[in-house]
């Protein structure tokens, strides 16, 4: 008995094998030439004219002929996918986490999709970015972020001095020089928060991301290995249409 994992390793060649055949029946109808041939036969009325030989164009395919060549890779193509699906509505696969079940039964196309959905979602945790480990990070669990020990520092002003070079005399004005000093102004204190990761739990998430993925992956083979409903619908079809 086929099984459905059979089935789906064979489907995409039927489908574009189908595909291709269609195309070629529509080339082929949209070219009358190809399905129109002609006889032309040239008989003297003259005793002395010479013959001429006939000219013959053959046709290259009929409308029937076609159809049947197109048919053929219809029905094989018809009768797979509705195998497919058919058997798709019977499959179930579970889910399990270290030999426990963690999602119930799921049909092989919802486990498909849900495979592509965890590729996305590592996608989107690979951009995660992490917190820079060289700092000393403490948890705040009321703030749910890391906080950085204070950084302090002194903030400064400057301020304007006189210094005097020589003393006033009676002759000559005092001589003094003026110049900036900076001073204490601000004791400042600096904390860094973040609300970002730590390398460590970034890769446990993306090694979780990445067992579950594998569990929904044979959870869907699995699945796939049912007995195939074993329709065949392609040739009814097609007697209908043609009106055998």
């Amino acid at each position: 008995m086929t099984k459905l994992y059979e089935l789906l390793a064979v489907e995409k060649t039927l489908n574009t094998a189908a595909k291709k055949a269609l195309s070629m029946a529509s080339s082929v109808f949209g070219d009358g030439r190809l399905l129109k041939g002609s006889l032309i036969s040239f008989h003297s009325v003259l005793e002395d004219e010479p013959a001429i030989p006939d000219e013959t164009i053959l046709m290259t395919s009929t409308v029937k002929m076609t159809l049947s060549d197109a048919q053929k890779d219809m029905v094989a193509f018809i009768d797979v996918a509705s195998q497919k699906e058919s058997t798709n509505s019977k499959t179930s696969g579970i889910v399990e986490i270290n030999g426990i079940q963690f999602l119930g039964a799921m049909p092989a196309p919802a486990l498909l999709n849900l495979e592509s959905r965890l590729e996305e979602v590592r996608r989107m945790y690979e951009g995660i970015p992490t917190i820079d480990m060289t700092e000393q990070w403490e948890f705040a669990a009321d703030q749910g972020v890391f906080v950085s020990p204070p950084r302090k520092r002194i903030r400064t002003k400057k301020v304007m001095r006189n210094h005097t070079l020589a003393a006033a005399t009676k002759e000559h004005p005092a001589q003094v020089q003026v110049y900036q000093e900076d001073i204490p102004a601000y004791n400042v204190e600096t904390t860094i928060t973040s609300g970002m990761l730590t390398p460590v739990d970034k890769a446990s998430r993306l090694a979780r991301i990445d067992q579950l993925a594998r569990e929904v992956k044979k959870a869907r083979i699995r699945a796939n290995d049912q007995d195939i409903t074993d329709n065949q619908i392609g040739e009814e079809i097609f007697a209908f249409i043609d009106g055998v």
